[in-house]
């Protein structure tokens, strides 16, 4: 590991705890090295390693004995991955980035073995490694490298509380912007200065603006529209955050110009109280079960969810696992998996009344504690009215 003088670092103690973790896996695997992919929309095994938040096709060769690798697939990325980066040997990944990482391995004397696969390697370049070195077995080990990081030290907890603090005042910023007459597209504007003006990173703005009387929206849209906000609307969000690659978000609603209707306040009632109960039943040892038992209430009160129910997170959308409620499971939920201290968790009712099309999300971050959890993320649970 290279020294840095930037923003965001993490201490020598704090690296050398992920070096170790790699190398017990590698040891446990029987493996010679790993081939780490990531890209803009996957980059969080390459990030925790390297420091560097990949974009086009990065690969980080990390070799059991030896020094580690990254790829860079852009020429004019490597400067600057040269100094974010603590890999040592931080070069372009040339113009067919399968073929280089398949001759820097071979540079680094792999011709048999096992070689761990980690990210969403194209099936391009997996077909380059086994082209050019056909001796060596490609292994998956994707699932088993994500969970090195699903623990959280000390150190990682620091930065999602940072994460934290500039997601609520992001929350706020939109609360602030959200005047009679403004687009969707100036609230963006304003919530995206919020962060980046205090060195926080771009997680996900996706929100909804619909009328409480007559509504065409029930969870927060990916897309934003040129809609103008109007008296009795409602802004169903859902705002992320990150601070050098460790990621919270939170969930809220805001009635515009009055009071939220009746039905609005009872679905925000419902939302609150899953939301609570689900906080107050996680510890140490606290089953999916038990999550899905307080998800019943959902369905008991009338109304159903669209979005997830809970999920785990930290480094964008990880381990541990999440889900939905029994009545809308896709598939089957680990019913008996236990959480441990320091995984780091999404709770996020999104309720939804299907008569009337009706719907909101209210969500936090929250980190598992030896007593309970730890909110990180805290801008108030109240179903404030906005743009007065």
């Amino acid at each position: 590991m290279k020294e840095k003088d930037v923003i965001k670092s993490f201490s020598k103690e704090e690296y050398q705890r992920r070096y170790n973790l790699v190398s017990d896996l590698m040891e446990q695997a029987n493996l010679e090295a790993l081939v780490i992919y990531g890209d803009t929309y996957r980059g969080t095994e390459v990030r925790w390693l390297s420091d560097f938040p990949p974009r086009h096709d990065t690969y980080l060769i990390w070799p059991a004995e030896g020094e580690p690798t990254l790829l860079v697939r852009h020429f004019n990325h490597v400067p600057d991955a040269k100094i974010v980066s603590n890999v040592v040997d931080t070069r372009w990944g040339g113009e067919n980035s399968g073929v280089t990482t398949a001759k820097v391995l071979l540079e680094k004397g792999f011709t048999s073995g096992k070689i761990g696969l980690v990210g969403r390697i194209p099936y391009k370049d997996f077909n380059a490694f086994r082209s050019k070195i056909p001796k060596v077995e490609f292994v998956d080990r994707d699932r088993d490298f994500s969970r090195l990081h699903v623990t959280k030290s000390e150190e990682e907890l620091a930065w999602l509380r940072k994460a934290g603090e500039i997601n609520d005042a992001t929350m706020e910023a939109l609360a602030q912007a959200a005047v009679l007459g403004a687009t969707e597209f100036e609230l963006i504007a304003a919530l995206e200065h919020a962060y980046v003006k205090e060195g926080g990173e771009h997680v996900l703005h996706f929100f909804s603006t619909t009328s409480m009387e007559a509504p065409e929206a029930f969870v927060p849209a990916q897309v934003q529209k040129d809609r103008v906000l109007k008296r009795g609307d409602v802004i169903i969000n859902e705002i992320g955050v990150g601070w050098g690659g460790y990621t919270t978000q939170e969930h809220r609603a805001f009635a515009v110009g009055v009071k939220p209707t009746p039905l609005y306040q009872r679905l925000y009632d419902v939302a609150v109280r899953v939301h609570n109960e689900i906080l107050n039943l996680l510890r140490p040892g606290a089953t999916i079960r038990e999550i899905l038992d307080v998800g019943d209430t959902i369905h008991k009160e009338g109304f159903t969810i669209n979005d997830g129910l809970f999920h785990g997170y930290g480094m964008g959308i990880s381990p541990p696992p999440g889900g939905r409620t029994r009545a809308t499971v896709h598939g089957s939920h680990q019913e008996d998996f236990q959480y441990q201290e320091n995984m780091v968790l999404v709770i996020q009712p999104n309720i939804v009344d299907e008569a009337s099309g009706a719907g909101l999300q209210i969500g936090n971050t929250v980190a598992i504690t030896a007593g309970g959890v730890e909110v990180l993320t805290k801008y108030p649970l109240d179903f404030k009215t906005v743009g007065r």
